[in-house]
């Protein structure tokens, strides 16, 4: 048996909600006898804004804003048999990743729609 991967990488501004969907997901996995490496924590982004507080008097009066973009990547295993069990799970991931942006990646050795028709 092939072994196909899964790369799944996801971004939000708060940790706490990032790092509990991810419990799911691990949980999920896990159910699904997934194999599932551990969690990578890529660094974390910063963005400073400065913002004037008036338009037209008061150039030395400004806010400055911090915007933190937190990542998280995940890596799973699946063999090529249980193609039905991969589509549930990214039902899944779908439907419970409010506020967090998920981009997944397929890696393996022959095309996808040789896989889809068996």
């Amino acid at each position: 048996m092939k072994l196909i991967k899964i790369t799944l990488q996801f971004k939000g501004f708060n940790y706490k909600v990032l790092d509990k969907l991810i419990y799911k997901v691990l949980k999920k996995g896990l159910l699904l006898n997934f194999n599932i490496k551990k969690i990578i924590y890529l660094p974390t982004t910063n963005k400073l804004f400065t913002v004037l507080k008036s338009p037209h008097v008061n150039k030395k009066a400004r806010n400055q804003f911090q915007l933190l973009i937190h990542k998280r990547l995940l890596i799973l295993y699946f063999k090529e048999n249980e193609l039905e069990h991969v589509k549930f799970f990214l039902n899944f991931i779908k439907s419970i990743s409010g506020g967090i942006q998920i981009k997944i990646k397929f890696t393996n050795h022959f095309s996808w729609k040789t896989l889809a028709v068996k």
